[in-house]
């Protein structure tokens, strides 16, 4: 008998239907699940008991990954969310916001730390001292509770946006992907995995802020029935080449 063994790597790439097949990134994760439902009829007429009869059927097919590549379209995916890129770093004047000593007051925007931040009262007097008065963080500033600045006054922030792309989550409804996997088998001299997924439903997934190790995310997809294959012999869930 043959021995095959298999130690999986490769590319994992998906696509909306407009998108083309776009790269996941690096995932150290693929797992291919086919769960299945069993009716049994117990024999009902001798004490010892045992299996008269049992139908088995496919349930469903499920995919598992676990991916490392926090690129916003696959955030996106996990939160079914829709990304804005915004481009534009032109200078902010006078953005409104409110004071609270010992609280941290957000931006409109990401500020760029390397520029100039000015922190002024309404009309533009007086104008407040940075790092005592004010501490400027990325995503807006903190006023410290020894801060000259009085609660609940008007303030006006002068900064430099960065560039950034902008995640609405949970506005997108669950679409059909179809999924690549362009892989190889470490353990047989490389040799190709290729699967081609037609039809994948994502479920919703969370992922880690914080944290000392290299973040990864789940995700959790239902491959779906594609009724655009037929034929004898022709899967409706999905097919592999395997060299």
């Amino acid at each position: 008998m043959t021995q095959k063994t298999y130690i999986g790597k490769g590319s994992i790439y998906v696509d909306s239907g407009t998108s083309g097949l776009l790269p996941f990134g690096n995932c150290s994760k693929l797992t291919v699940l086919v769960e299945e439902e069993t009716k049994e009829l117990f024999d009902y007429e001798s004490a010892g008991g045992g299996l008269v009869n049992s139908l088995s059927r496919i349930s469903g097919v499920k995919l598992n990954i676990t991916c490392h590549n926090f690129i916003v379209a696959n955030l996106a995916l996990a939160t079914r969310g829709a990304v804005t890129a915004v481009t534009s770093v032109t200078a902010i004047t006078d953005e409104a916001l409110t004071s609270k000593k010992g609280a941290f007051l957000p931006t409109a925007r990401l500020i760029n730390t390397a520029e100039s931040v000015t922190v002024t009262g309404s009309g533009g007097t007086p104008t407040y001292v940075a790092n005592t008065d004010y501490i400027v963080k990325r995503g807006g500033i903190f006023i410290p509770a020894t801060s000259a600045i009085a609660d609940g006054v008007p303030l006006l922030v002068d900064y430099t946006p960065l560039a950034d792309d902008t995640l609405q989550a949970l506005v997108s409804a669950a679409a059909n992907y179809r999924l690549v996997f362009d892989g190889l088998n470490e353990a047989d001299s490389g040799k190709p995995a290729f699967y081609d997924f037609y039809k994948c439903k994502f479920s919703p997934s969370g992922f880690d802020l914080i944290g000392d190790d290299f973040a990864g995310f789940e995700l959790s997809a239902d491959v779906l029935k594609d009724d655009t294959k037929s034929g004898a012999g022709v899967s409706q869930y999905f097919k592999a080449r395997i060299g």
